[in-house]
């Protein structure tokens, strides 16, 4: 009886080591999917961050799954390492510590002609490499500058360190300020406001990014001196 009693105890142990060691190690932020319109000629920067918010160090490598890409746009990946001249096909990021994060990010232009491109990453920790996750880069270029309701009709005002956002904010949460490396320099919850005090920024330009359940709209701004 006792060695039943064992075995049965052993078998649950290995379980709960196997479900553990299965367990994901970051979290994708803003999620695995993001996507931007633009007009042509407007470079974007799409950057998914991978938060880790447990207590051991960790390291990502990461793969191209696929890539559609209109003819004379220009593309290429970054994470928290270097900054690729072209979309690479794999990667290894630097040590994430506990409390920060990595980044895959895309910087896209879209020259001559409008359309849509789509780019897929794979990121994993090197420690458990059968548990991936499928990033999903879209951006939407086109010629007249005409959206979808959301994003058409929201506007930015910055006056010295106040920015003001005009339009239609329901369908964002938050916003983040990201510099063309992908670093974030700013994050607030919008919680209903329209207006805030950010911190100066002396980078020439930024991305002002608002995320919401279902959408993401980023706009490039030109630091003005």
């Amino acid at each position: 009886m006792n060695r039943v009693l064992k075995a049965l105890v052993v078998a649950f142990m290995i379980t709960i080591n196997a479900t553990t060691s299965f367990s994901q190690t970051y979290l994708n932020i803003p999620g695995n999917t993001i996507s931007v319109n633009c007009v042509l000629e407007d470079t974007q920067t799409l950057s998914i961050e991978q938060h880790n918010n447990g207590t051991d160090t960790i390291q990502l490598k990461w793969n191209k799954i696929s890539e559609s890409v209109p003819a004379n746009w220009d593309a290429y990946v970054c994470d928290n390492s270097i900054c690729y001249p072209n979309l690479a096909d794999s990667g290894t990021m630097l040590p994430i510590y506990p409390g920060d994060y990595g980044l895959l990010l895309i910087h896209c232009t879209a020259h001559l002609q409008p359309g849509i491109a789509t780019i897929k990453y794979a990121v994993w920790d090197i420690s458990n490499p059968t548990l991936r996750d499928t990033l999903t880069y879209s951006i939407n270029a086109v010629s007249t500058g005409i959206f979808s309701p959301s994003s058409e009709t929201i506007n930015f005002i910055l006056t010295d360190n106040e920015l003001r956002l005009i339009g239609n904010l329901e369908p964002y949460t938050s916003m983040k300020l990201i510099d063309l490396n992908g670093k974030a320099i700013f994050t607030i919850s919008l919680s209903g406001r329209n207006t805030f005090k950010i911190p100066t920024i002396n980078t020439a330009a930024y991305i002002i990014q608002l995320t919401g359940k279902e959408e993401t709209f980023q706009k490039k701004i030109i630091n003005q001196p």
